[in-house]
């Protein structure tokens, strides 16, 4: 991380998750209904600028975060995850109009498939 990877680490998320979760569309940035936005977008916005964070940053935040609030995937679908190809979400909590929570769940219509099913918060 640019800075002490835990002094960056907390400010990251707590910008990455207002962002995603309030204030892409605001910003200017272009959402998709699952609540993806590009990293290279997020990458120009002016909270993130101040914390002068990079991809690996962000990435290191998504791994890290034990909560799981954020997501990344690919487009088009690759292991490696470059500034071209990562797209990011938050995982719930979204007030932005447009983001489906429908489209971000999967429905498990036959849960004898799963070993376990397990939803929950927990303090630690």
């Amino acid at each position: 991380m640019n800075i002490d990877g835990k002094r960056l680490e907390r400010p990251l998320s707590k910008a990455l998750t207002y962002i995603l979760r309030h204030g892409a569309v605001d910003m200017g940035m272009n959402m998709t209904d699952e609540g993806f936005v590009k990293v290279s977008q997020l990458l120009r916005t002016d909270p993130i600028l101040r914390i002068q964070a990079n991809l690996d940053d962000v990435v290191n935040v998504i791994n890290r975060n034990v909560n799981m609030r954020f997501m990344v995937k690919t487009i088009p679908k690759s292991q490696e995850i470059t500034i071209d190809n990562a797209w990011m979400r938050a995982n719930q909590g979204h007030t932005i109009r447009h983001v489906s929570e429908e489209k971000m769940l999967t429905r498990l219509t036959f849960p004898y498939n799963y070993q376990k099913i397990i939803h929950g918060t927990y303090n630690h």
